[in-house]
């Protein structure tokens, strides 16, 4: 190998170990919220497992796991009725309120019970 092959072999290393730094260690959206909402959501498609509905339910929840998993590129989307980009802590918080909706209601209707 030559050196030249050899340095872009390194700086595709370091390249791919930034993304996963800005993956995984960002703010807002950090590693535990991911895997806190991908459990949710995962929880909510075993739960519509014994209806049949587990893919719909799952479907369902896409654009909310994506709001919380990516708020920046999400909140940077123009297009439509949205004519400026979103701060991505509210994207965040969007994405949360929609995932524990489901949780809430069957919480508020327990307790009523």
């Amino acid at each position: 190998m030559t050196q030249i092959q050899i340095d872009e072999i390194v700086n595709a290393i370091r390249d791919s170990e930034s993304l996963l730094e800005v993956a995984f260690n960002d703010d807002i959206a950090g590693w535990r919220s991911r895997a806190a909402s991908l459990t949710l959501v995962a929880g909510y498609g075993a739960s519509g497992w014994k209806s049949g509905d587990s893919v719909r339910v799952l479907v369902a929840f896409i654009l909310p796991l994506l709001c919380v998993w990516f708020p920046d590129m999400m909140g940077e989307h123009i297009g439509g009725r949205i004519t400026k980009p979103s701060p991505a802590y509210l994207v965040w918080l969007f994405g949360w309120v929609v995932l524990t909706l489901p949780v809430l209601a069957l919480g508020i209707i327990w307790l009523r019970s």
